[in-house]
């Protein structure tokens, strides 16, 4: 699935692919607050990759990085969970 984030200036945005195993998963609250979740990041932290996205540090929860956020649901779900690829955007 696809998510999207937009800065309330308009000016900046992301979009964050993020993959499960199952269309049962994807429709999960959990994932789908992840998925809005890891947009918004991608747009705070503007990483070069998905590698440095993955280890970059959480905006939100300083000191853990998105990769330990997205541990912890693969974990409460019980099903894989990948990021496929992220675009910022900027005007």
């Amino acid at each position: 699935m696809v998510f999207a984030y937009v800065h309330h200036t308009g000016r900046l945005g992301a979009l964050a692919a993020v993959a499960c195993e199952t269309d049962f998963v994807a429709k999960t609250e959990d994932f789908q607050k992840l998925g809005r979740e890891l947009a918004l990041l991608a747009a705070a932290g503007q990483p070069k990759g998905i590698e440095e996205f993955l280890l970059q540090e959480s905006a939100r929860e300083p000191g853990r990085k998105i990769a330990e956020l997205i541990s912890e649901v693969v974990s409460k779900l019980g099903e894989n969970i990948r990021v496929l690829d992220i675009k910022i955007v900027k005007v």
